[in-house]
């Protein structure tokens, strides 16, 4: 059998071949993430939310009035 492993001997721990936590880059991680969190809603409230609660509503497509529905029948 070729699959199969030797048992092991008495004494001797087999090596492990698993991924050990990285404490460090988790925490490098982590602060990147906030980050970037921080920054995208830095970036929403100094840009959509005062257009949003101003009286000055930008106007969209169907509010302009200049032009005309757009149908098959037109």
């Amino acid at each position: 059998m070729s699959g199969s492993r030797p048992p092991a001997q008495p004494g001797i721990t087999p090596l492990q071949t698993g991924l050990k936590p990285q404490k460090r880059l988790f925490v490098i991680l982590a602060i990147v993430m906030a980050l970037w969190i921080s920054a995208l809603v830095t970036m929403y409230f100094t840009t959509v939310w005062p257009k949003r609660h101003s009286g000055d509503s930008v106007p969209r497509e169907n509010d302009a009035g200049d032009h005309h529905p757009t149908t098959m029948n037109g």
